[in-house]
C-alpha cells in the first residue's frame, strides 16, 4: 500500500501541472468541452456522483493552511488536459491522448488524520483503499478507462 500511495502522491503532483494546462485548454479536437468531459465521467459509474473537484479540494486546503495528505484523504476528480506523466516503481512514464480531455478520478475508504511525521518519504498512506482511473473522453464524447490503478474493490474489515 505504501508505494501504491508513493506512486499516487508523486501522480497528483505531476497531474497540478498538466492540470493547469487542462484549465487554459477549451479544445481537445473540439469535441465535449472540459465541462461536458467532467460530467460525462462522472456520469458513467454510480461512485462517482458526489466526487468533489481536485482543484476546489487545493484551493481550500491552501486557504485553510492544511497539509498535502489531508488532500489524499478525499475521493475526488481532476481534469488533466491530454497528456499524463506519472511515476510507477519502474521509473516515469507518460500517457497521451491529444485529442482528448484526461480526467482522473480517485476513491478512498478507510481514511484517517495523518500523523505528524519528520517529513521524511515515503509518506504513509493515510487510507487503508484508494484507487485511481484515468478516463480519456474523446471528440466522440464517449469516456474510455485507459488506465486503473490500486484494488478495485475496498478492503473489508474482518470482523
Amino acid at each position: 500500500m505504501r508505494r501504491s500511495f508513493i506512486a499516487s502522491a508523486l501522480a497528483l503532483a505531476l497531474a497540478l501541472a498538466s492540470g493547469a494546462l487542462a484549465l487554459a485548454q477549451s479544445d481537445p479536437a473540439a469535441g465535449p468541452t472540459r465541462a461536458e468531459a467532467v460530467a460525462i465521467v462522472l456520469e458513467s459509474d454510480p461512485r462517482y456522483v458526489d466526487l468533489a473537484d481536485w482543484e476546489d479540494l487545493r484551493v481550500a486546503a491552501s486557504q485553510e493552511f492544511r497539509t498535502f495528505e489531508t488532500l489524499t484523504m478525499s475521493s475526488f476528480y481532476h481534469v488533466l488536459g491530454p497528456t499524463l506523466t506519472l511515476y510507477a516503481d519502474y521509473g516515469f512514464f507518460s500517457l497521451s491522448h491529444p485529442k482528448s480531455w484526461l480526467v482522473e478520478v480517485v476513491l478512498v475508504d478507510g481514511c484517517v488524520e495523518p500523523e505528524i511525521d519528520d517529513g521524511e518519504l515515503p509518506f504513509k498512506d493515510p487510507c487503508s483503499w484508494r484507487q485511481m482511473m484515468v478516463y480519456a473522453v474523446g471528440p466522440d464524447g464517449v469516456p474510455s478507462l485507459v488506465l486503473e490503478h490500486g484494488d478495485p474493490e475496498p478492503m473489508l474489515e474482518a470482523g
